[in-house]
């Protein structure tokens, strides 16, 4: 993969692809980003699909609707998601909700 970097941002779904010919599913996805840009909120999106093959599509049904750090490239010309993780302040407020419903 060429010209990977790191984009933090809400995961959604925007469509499911057809799978590929091993049956294996296959995602276009948006990454929702907000820059403040002189005192506006702006959003940014960018499109990326899953790999072909690639066990990641099975991980990112759990991300959707969450913050994630994501790592993007380009693969054969378009955009693709390589890996994605919840972001810190996502696991930190998940954590306390965990901890205050725990008796």
């Amino acid at each position: 993969m060429k010209n990977t970097h790191e984009i933090t941002g809400v995961l959604e779904m925007v469509s499911r692809l057809p799978s590929s010919t091993n049956g294996n599913p296959r995602y276009l996805v948006s990454i929702r980003e907000n820059k403040p840009d002189n005192g506006e909120d702006l959003r940014f999106r960018y499109h990326a699909r899953t790999k072909v093959d690639s066990s990641f599509a099975y991980e990112v049904d759990n991300l959707f609707g969450k913050e994630v750090v994501a790592v993007v490239g380009e693969h054969f010309g378009r955009t693709h998601i390589e890996s994605a993780r919840k972001s810190s302040q996502q696991r930190s407020a998940e954590k306390y909700v965990r901890d205050a419903y725990t008796f």
